[in-house]
Protein backbone atom coordinates (compact mmCIF):
# COMPACT_ATOMS: atom_id res chain seq x y z
CA UNK A 1 0.00 0.00 0.00
CA UNK A 2 1.39 3.01 -0.49
CA UNK A 3 0.86 6.06 1.36
CA UNK A 4 -1.69 7.76 -1.53
CA UNK A 5 -3.52 4.33 -0.50
CA UNK A 6 -3.31 4.49 3.35
CA UNK A 7 -6.49 6.87 3.78
CA UNK A 8 -8.10 3.38 1.69
CA UNK A 9 -6.84 0.96 4.21
CA UNK A 10 -7.61 3.49 7.02
CA UNK A 11 -11.44 3.19 5.17
CA UNK A 12 -11.08 -0.52 5.53
CA UNK A 13 -10.67 -0.88 9.00
CA UNK A 14 -13.06 1.49 9.84
CA UNK A 15 -15.33 -0.24 8.23
CA UNK A 16 -14.23 -3.89 9.65
CA UNK A 17 -14.79 -2.06 12.62
CA UNK A 18 -18.46 -1.06 12.01
CA UNK A 19 -18.56 -4.87 11.47
CA UNK A 20 -16.96 -6.26 14.84
CA UNK A 21 -19.65 -3.47 16.61
CA UNK A 22 -22.44 -4.99 14.94
CA UNK A 23 -21.58 -8.81 15.60
CA UNK A 24 -21.13 -7.89 19.21
CA UNK A 25 -24.24 -6.30 19.51
CA UNK A 26 -25.65 -9.40 18.22
CA UNK A 27 -23.83 -11.66 20.58
CA UNK A 28 -24.63 -9.54 23.36
CA UNK A 29 -28.08 -9.88 22.56
CA UNK A 30 -27.84 -13.53 22.51
CA UNK A 31 -25.65 -14.14 25.63
CA UNK A 32 -27.30 -13.98 29.07
CA UNK A 33 -24.26 -14.58 31.39
CA UNK A 34 -22.17 -17.22 29.46
CA UNK A 35 -18.87 -17.75 29.47
CA UNK A 36 -18.42 -14.19 27.61
CA UNK A 37 -20.25 -12.11 29.95
CA UNK A 38 -21.93 -8.65 28.96
CA UNK A 39 -19.22 -6.66 30.88
CA UNK A 40 -16.42 -8.57 28.64
CA UNK A 41 -18.53 -8.01 25.44
CA UNK A 42 -18.81 -3.98 26.46
CA UNK A 43 -15.19 -3.91 26.92
CA UNK A 44 -14.25 -5.57 23.80
CA UNK A 45 -16.83 -3.12 22.33
CA UNK A 46 -15.50 0.10 24.49
CA UNK A 47 -12.08 -1.06 22.53
CA UNK A 48 -12.98 -1.58 19.20
CA UNK A 49 -15.03 2.26 19.58
CA UNK A 50 -11.01 3.62 20.58
CA UNK A 51 -10.01 2.05 17.64
CA UNK A 52 -12.76 3.53 15.31
CA UNK A 53 -11.71 6.82 16.50
CA UNK A 54 -8.17 7.02 16.47
CA UNK A 55 -8.84 5.60 12.73
CA UNK A 56 -11.73 8.44 11.84
CA UNK A 57 -8.64 11.24 12.48
CA UNK A 58 -5.85 9.49 10.93
CA UNK A 59 -8.70 9.61 8.21
CA UNK A 60 -8.73 13.47 8.13
CA UNK A 61 -4.93 13.87 8.99
CA UNK A 62 -3.58 11.84 6.36
CA UNK A 63 -5.92 12.66 3.47
CA UNK A 64 -4.70 15.49 1.89
CA UNK A 65 -0.85 13.38 2.05
CA UNK A 66 1.07 13.59 -1.45
CA UNK A 67 2.31 10.78 -2.77
CA UNK A 68 5.78 12.20 -4.20
CA UNK A 69 5.60 13.81 -0.25
CA UNK A 70 6.02 11.02 1.34
CA UNK A 71 8.26 8.60 -1.28
CA UNK A 72 10.70 11.69 -0.53
CA UNK A 73 10.87 11.15 2.95
CA UNK A 74 14.11 9.36 4.66
CA UNK A 75 14.83 8.21 8.08
CA UNK A 76 12.46 7.55 10.17
CA UNK A 77 9.65 9.30 8.32
CA UNK A 78 10.32 6.99 5.34
CA UNK A 79 10.18 3.85 8.05
CA UNK A 80 6.68 5.16 9.09
CA UNK A 81 5.33 5.51 6.29
CA UNK A 82 6.42 2.08 4.99
CA UNK A 83 4.97 0.49 8.47
CA UNK A 84 1.88 2.21 8.48
CA UNK A 85 0.10 0.14 5.42
CA UNK A 86 1.72 -2.74 6.87
CA UNK A 87 -0.43 -2.29 10.17
CA UNK A 88 -3.18 -1.38 8.97
CA UNK A 89 -3.49 -4.52 7.08
CA UNK A 90 -2.49 -6.24 10.10
CA UNK A 91 -5.50 -4.87 11.90
CA UNK A 92 -8.01 -5.61 9.08
CA UNK A 93 -6.71 -9.50 9.26
CA UNK A 94 -7.32 -9.52 13.09
CA UNK A 95 -10.83 -8.05 12.78
CA UNK A 96 -12.02 -9.38 9.60
CA UNK A 97 -11.13 -13.16 11.32
CA UNK A 98 -12.69 -11.96 14.33
CA UNK A 99 -15.95 -10.88 12.34
CA UNK A 100 -16.16 -14.75 10.96
CA UNK A 101 -15.90 -16.30 15.07
CA UNK A 102 -18.50 -13.44 15.94
CA UNK A 103 -20.85 -14.50 12.94
CA UNK A 104 -20.20 -18.26 14.19
CA UNK A 105 -20.97 -17.70 17.35
CA UNK A 106 -24.54 -15.65 16.35
CA UNK A 107 -25.56 -18.46 14.16
CA UNK A 108 -29.07 -20.00 14.96
CA UNK A 109 -29.09 -23.62 15.34
CA UNK A 110 -32.43 -25.55 16.53
CA UNK A 111 -31.17 -28.39 18.00
CA UNK A 112 -29.77 -28.29 21.55
CA UNK A 113 -29.09 -24.47 20.92
CA UNK A 114 -28.46 -23.43 24.71
CA UNK A 115 -25.64 -25.85 24.98
CA UNK A 116 -24.12 -25.43 21.10
CA UNK A 117 -24.06 -21.94 22.41
CA UNK A 118 -22.47 -22.04 25.72
CA UNK A 119 -19.81 -24.62 23.68
CA UNK A 120 -19.43 -21.70 21.36
CA UNK A 121 -19.02 -19.17 23.70
CA UNK A 122 -16.25 -20.93 25.87
CA UNK A 123 -14.48 -21.81 22.63
CA UNK A 124 -14.12 -17.63 22.26
CA UNK A 125 -13.79 -16.26 25.22
CA UNK A 126 -9.58 -17.06 25.52
CA UNK A 127 -10.04 -15.74 21.98
CA UNK A 128 -11.82 -12.29 22.31
CA UNK A 129 -9.07 -11.56 25.15
CA UNK A 130 -6.28 -11.60 23.18
CA UNK A 131 -8.11 -9.80 20.44
CA UNK A 132 -9.20 -7.20 22.83
CA UNK A 133 -5.43 -7.24 23.76
CA UNK A 134 -4.27 -6.45 19.86
CA UNK A 135 -7.00 -4.01 19.31
CA UNK A 136 -5.64 -2.04 22.05
CA UNK A 137 -2.10 -2.58 20.58
CA UNK A 138 -3.38 -1.44 17.37
CA UNK A 139 -5.20 1.55 18.71
CA UNK A 140 -2.15 2.97 20.74
CA UNK A 141 -0.01 2.10 17.73
CA UNK A 142 -2.15 4.15 15.50
CA UNK A 143 -2.51 6.87 18.02
CA UNK A 144 1.39 7.54 18.41
CA UNK A 145 1.65 7.55 14.68
CA UNK A 146 -1.14 10.00 14.35
CA UNK A 147 0.45 11.71 17.08
CA UNK A 148 4.28 12.02 15.26
CA UNK A 149 2.50 13.00 11.92
CA UNK A 150 0.51 15.98 13.41
CA UNK A 151 4.20 17.03 15.22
Amino acid sequence: MDPFTIPTGVLACISICLQVLVGLKQLKANVDGGSIGSASIDVLASDISGLRQVLQSMEEAYQDVEDDWARRETGHAATHWRDLPQCLNDVHRVLSDFVVMLFDLNKKVKTLAPSRMESRLQSAAVRSVLVGQQVQAYRDAFQVSLEVFIL
